[in-house]
């Protein structure tokens, strides 16, 4: 199975499979941005919890990355935010742990949404430099280089809200969580480009 979001979101007024209920069209993505941004209003300073910076592509004795065993690849921290799907009793006690691979990427789609709209990172560059900030020790600018080119969008070019640009939410999506988990992330059998697809749909649509 292709793991292009182009290939797989291309038709997508027609396309968007949600779990466990009826597939919403896409062609609803004004209605869908305004229950996204109403949901990421109640998110408070929940991106100030970022991501997992001082362990980026840590590897268990099973060679499974933390992020990829915790359905959380985009590595959110754990705060006082009650992400839907989250586990009720978490062993890691830095970071979220979620039911599903979809949950995991449904709270990562709304904490990129928040980014948006709360906190005015409109571009790649200035999404990478809060999530993965120098100040933490991360190489910010190599994460903005992977970024950008594996979404072949200009790092300093204001990008369109997440409700609206699937195929390009999805690339960012895709390429954070590869440069989180140490390398690709479709190697690994729970994850699927199919749970991206339906958390960025969980997250604007719900």
């Amino acid at each position: 199975m292709s793991t292009n979001p182009d290939n797989i979101v291309g038709n997508a007024s027609k396309r968007c499979e949600v779990v466990g209920r009826s597939a919403l069209p896409l062609g609803s993505s004004k209605n869908a941005s305004k229950r996204c941004k109403a949901d990421s209003d109640t998110l408070g300073s929940v991106s100030h919890y970022g991501a997992s910076h001082d362990t980026l592509g840590s590897v268990s004795h099973y060679g499974v990355p933390r992020g990829i065993r915790n359905n959380n690849p985009l590595n959110i921290r754990r705060s006082a935010a009650k992400w839907k799907g989250l586990v009720e009793h978490p062993t890691d006690k830095a970071f979220c742990q979620f039911m599903s691979m979809t949950y995991g990427l449904r709270a990562a789609f709304k904490l990129l949404h928040s980014y948006y709209y709360k906190h005015n990172c409109r571009t790649i560059r200035q999404i990478i430099m809060r999530w993965a900030p120098p100040s933490d020790g991360n190489d910010t600018e190599a994460y903005i280089g992977r970024v950008s080119t594996a979404a072949m969008y200009d790092d300093n070019t204001r990008l369109p809200p997440v409700a609206s640009a699937p195929a390009l939410w999805i690339k960012i999506a895709v390429s954070m969580a590869e440069v989180e988990n140490g390398g690709p992330v479709f190697v690994y059998e729970n994850v699927d480009i199919n749970d991206f697809i339906r958390g960025w749909a969980l997250a604007c649509f719900e």
